[in-house]
């Protein structure tokens, strides 16, 4: 391949780990400084009911 699109791919790799490293902190805060969202996402979406405590403790552990 030439430096050209090496360039850009690389770009375009970085870009998308930085987003996803995002939405995996925003999530992981989600769930410690609002559990009740992440019980209730948990309760609905997996059908697993899960503590306040569970929650925050998944929140750090992320």
């Amino acid at each position: 391949m030439n430096s050209s699109l090496n360039q850009k791919l690389s770009i375009g790799l970085l870009t998308l780990r930085v987003t996803i490293a995002l939405v995996f902190v925003m999530w992981g805060l989600d769930k410690i400084l609002v559990p009740e969202h992440a019980v209730k996402v948990f309760a609905g979406f997996y059908g697993l009911n899960i503590s306040i405590g569970m929650s925050i403790f998944m929140g750090i552990a992320r």
